[in-house]
């Protein structure tokens, strides 16, 4: 009987050591490198949970020195008083905290250097490892533990409301769960914008009613807790290498502008816990430093052009001091679209508004582009879309030969066609009338160009095989990438989508649309932002 409360006795010892050195739930795993293997624990409790249970119950005082317990951290009273702090508060970081995961102490002194900066407070929603035996999840939050470190800071458990459009969900989500969106559009569509918890960073805008000015938004955080997922269970080892591959250190800065409209932008830690910010990075030490920026716009369909957005963009490049601009369907071809080559009405229309002049469409898209010459530092990249690809198809297909308005330019550039040399190149250097022709860069299809080992030279529009592109094809084919094409912003995890500069109703995006005016800031590390203008603006 001595010996029996002796091995119970080291037990209780070896756990109280691992809460000390861990600040968090003790695994099997953990126990074993005390010395306590899973017969053992069985021998003395039944099993872990039973164990967590004893610990509980005769060591209350250890635990809620080592961990925050979910009597305190969801205390209504305590949390109803932080929330009323936040009354008159404008910016907001929301991130993840996985249950037992410790967190991050360079990335959480980070954040709340950031925030002390701009007077901003941290909301925090919690999510579990419905594999992980440290906890019985079953009853909701009340089994539920966090880094001690994080217990003052506000966390979410019913419902809160950043404004009348925007909403922090209490939706238990899984910390493993592949694709946390998963079901999720639908609430988004009803009520509004919403952030859901999870390590893994997504982001998808849910098509709304032509009526509907902003499309509404669902996302998800990225996590101030670490990657560890490794459990005891044999079958659970494939989920842990997946959630370990897909976590983000991060979380979304949230900017509200009044009680309808608001700013977002996701972003991603280091290993250091340093993140940036709109072309600035942040330490935890507190200090700052610009970094160098590049920007891949939404596309651009020079001619179509929403001038509210463009603006909006060159003045972000101008404040960030932008080096390289990426672009895609600069040349939209509506003055030779083979859609209305077989629509006598539809060409009409065109003649009577001068959009049927292949020249002026040119001369408009070179006026585009001397304006972004002028607001950034580096080169214009110009990425080949399937807009772009629009000439050599009317050229191809002799359509030029029924189209007598533009049929002596085209013979010209049929000649060029025959030789062997890009035409929209040569029409945009013959009649783009471009002031620095020379720092524009040309990617043909095959193209790359990597920032940080992110892909920023493909359109999205081609996938694998001859197939369309998609946001999973394009992620098993370049990994870490920033695409346009669809006009409709996203992030599935390390793919990042922008969306359109063109206006958002055109003629062929009838009926409800899930287009953005979005651009995404790319920084050297290979962090990302995805930026979106708002009513003329992308941020506070």
């Amino acid at each position: 009987m001595t010996e029996e409360k002796d091995v119970k006795q080291e037990i209780v010892n070896a756990y109280l050591e691992l809460l000390a050195d861990l600040n968090r739930i003790p695994t099997y795993a953990d126990l074993l490198d005390k010395g306590q293997d899973r017969n053992r624990i069985r021998s003395q409790f039944g099993n872990l949970t039973k164990l967590h249970e004893y610990i509980r119950s005769n060591h209350r005082e250890v635990l809620d020195e080592n961990v925050a317990h979910s009597e305190f951290i969801f205390n209504e009273k305590r949390l109803k008083a932080l929330s009323d702090q936040f009354k008159d508060t404008k910016v907001f970081i929301i991130t993840t905290a996985v249950a037992s995961k410790p967190i991050h102490q360079g990335m959480y002194d980070t954040v709340k250097q950031y925030l002390q900066k701009r007077n901003g407070k941290l909301i925090i929603v919690a999510s579990a490892d419905i594999a992980d035996r440290a906890h019985d999840h079953s009853s909701g939050w009340s089994n539920l533990t966090v880094d001690r470190r994080l217990r003052d800071e506000f966390f979410v458990t019913e419902e809160f409301k950043l404004n009348s459009n925007l909403f922090v969900s209490n939706i238990k989500v899984s910390a493993k769960q592949i694709l946390p969106t998963t079901g999720l559009s639908r609430i988004g569509q009803t009520n509004g914008s919403y952030i859901f918890a999870s390590p893994k960073q997504f982001l998808e805008f849910v098509a709304t009613s032509p009526r509907e000015k902003h499309p509404k938004a669902i996302m998800t955080t990225g996590a101030i807790t670490v990657p560890n997922y490794s459990i005891d269970r044999w079958m659970s080892q494939r989920t842990s290498y997946i959630a370990e591959h897909d976590h983000v250190m991060g979380g979304i800065i949230v900017e509200i502008v009044d009680d309808r409209f608001f700013h977002f932008r996701h972003f991603q830690c280091n290993s250091a816990g340093e993140f940036v910010d709109l072309g600035v990075r942040y330490y935890p030490d507190g200090s700052t430093r610009k970094e160098r920026t590049h920007l891949y716009a939404g596309d651009i369909h020079a001619g179509w052009t929403n001038e509210e957005a463009l603006k909006a963009t060159l003045d972000l490049c101008v404040e960030l001091q932008v080096e390289n601009f990426f672009a895609a369907d600069v040349f939209d071809g509506y003055s030779v679209s083979h859609h209305h080559i077989d629509k006598p009405l539809k060409r009409a229309m065109k003649a009577l508004n001068g959009l049927d002049n292949l020249v002026s469409e040119i001369r408009a898209g070179g006026k585009l582009i001397n304006r972004v010459l002028d607001s950034i530092n580096g080169e214009f990249v110009w990425i080949r879309g399937n807009h772009d690809e629009v000439l050599e198809r009317y050229l191809d297909s002799g359509n030029y030969t029924k189209d007598f308005n533009n049929q002596y330019v085209a013979l010209e550039l049929a000649k060029l066609r025959l030789e062997g040399k890009d035409v929209l190149q040569e029409a945009y250097a013959q009649w783009g009338n471009i002031n620095e022709f020379d720092r524009i860069v040309w990617l043909q299809r095959d193209d790359e160009w990597k920032i940080g080992g992110v892909e920023c030279g493909q359109h999205g529009d081609l996938g694998s095989n001859g197939s369309k592109g998609s946001l999973n094809t394009l992620e098993k084919a370049y990994g870490h990438c920033v695409v346009g094409h669809t006009h409709s912003a996203a992030i599935m995890r390390g793919v990042y989508r922008v969306g359109t500069l063109s206006e958002l109703s055109l003629e062929y995006n009838r009926g409800p649309s899930s287009w953005t005016h979005s651009n995404c800031l790319v920084y050297e590390d290979g962090s990302r932002q995805l930026v979106h203008v708002i009513n003329g603006t992308t941020h506070l």
